[in-house]
């Protein structure tokens, strides 16, 4: 590894005059800072980050915790594309990212060990178990975080606008004649009950009655319990007209059980999902669902986290919301 000492020597200058002109020092002449900082790259120097973390008290790297009941979740496209568009903002602010484990070289440790053992800066919780002890623990921390899909923590937190987001989709089917609506929330997650909620709310604004047998759970991104809870509104003496899923993934769950049930999409049965995945729209019919902003999700998230690293004085709000886009598909029958 190039040491300062050697582009010191390379270029006739005292390491003082290096270490000024690698840090933009104003107290030396443009001429020699740029000379010495072109020298550097043709060496190949590269600060020391152990050493720079000691000089600036910041590590420059953040930790992602994305704990999550469905060990596949990372290669669901909303889990995927929010993550990338976070470490890509990361990186255009200087930052690495370091995916967070309770398992180092061996030993177990807690998520707030292992984030002290790091040294991180800040961490964003995107998809995590927010039901988690060992994540509860961490959020109980003095450590900057941002959470994705989580409310009212001491932290800063981003997620869609989910009363936006169901007002959309509810206003759409009711459009096409459809009263008799059933909703399957998602299981065992912190975003379910926010969701819930915010369908509620957009029922009772529009005078939408929503008996209990109408309303099911199942979890996110999985094929087989939203197919069950189908099967269950199949079963009523008076069935919906219309089901809303928990996501585009999990949607297809019900849509394969509405199919071996002979019935036909949307003719005998409209279906709605959320997320706006790609391949929501690739399936046939195209599914009518609510597109999340997955990139501005990310890219806010990582500009949240940021700040409070390095601006912790200034006030932002702790809940923001993106906006997302109703995505007109097939699914939806005019009754």
């Amino acid at each position: 590894m190039v040491t300062i000492r050697e582009i010191a020597n390379f270029c006739g200058v005292s390491t003082a005059t290096v270490s000024k002109a690698l840090n933009h020092g104003t107290d030396i002449g443009k001429a020699t800072a740029l000379r010495i900082r072109a020298a550097a790259q043709k060496l190949g120097y590269y600060p020391n980050s152990a050493a720079l973390a000691l000089k600036t008290r910041h590590s420059h790297n953040l930790g992602l915790l994305t704990l999550l009941r469905d060990q596949n979740g990372l290669l669901h496209d909303f889990v995927t594309l929010v993550i990338n568009a976070f470490q890509a903002e990361a990186e255009r602010n200087g930052y690495d990212v370091t995916f967070v484990s309770e398992n180092i070289r061996g030993n177990t440790m807690t998520y707030l060990e292992h984030c002290r053992y790091r040294n991180f800066d800040g961490v964003a919780l995107i998809c995590a178990n927010f039901f988690s002890d060992s994540v509860r623990e961490f959020m109980q921390s003095d450590i900057p975080c941002v959470t994705v899909d989580c409310y009212q923590t001491k932290h800063y937190s981003i997620m869609t606008n989910n009363d936006q987001a169901y007002a959309a989709l509810l206003d759409h089917v009711m459009r096409f004649g459809h009263r008799r609506i059933a909703f399957v929330g998602g299981r065992d997650s912190a975003i379910a009950d926010i969701r819930f909620d915010c369908f509620l709310k957009a029922c009772q604004a529009r005078g939408i009655d929503l008996p209990k047998e109408y309303i099911h759970s199942a979890y996110y991104n999985d094929l087989i319990s939203t197919a069950e809870a189908t099967r269950q509104l199949l079963a009523l003496p008076k069935p919906p007209t219309c089901i809303f899923y928990p996501d585009d993934f999990a949607c297809m769950g019900g849509m394969q059980e509405l199919r071996r049930h002979g019935l036909s999409i949307p003719r005998d049965m409209s279906v709605v999902g959320f997320d706006g995945i790609r391949l929501s729209q690739i399936l046939q019919p195209r599914l009518t669902t609510y597109r999340q902003d997955m990139d501005a999700i990310g890219e806010s998230a990582m500009r949240i986290l940021r700040d409070a690293i390095e601006k912790p004085t200034i006030s932002m709000p702790k809940q923001s919301y993106i906006p997302g886009e109703l995505i007109v598909g097939e699914t939806v029958a005019r009754i």
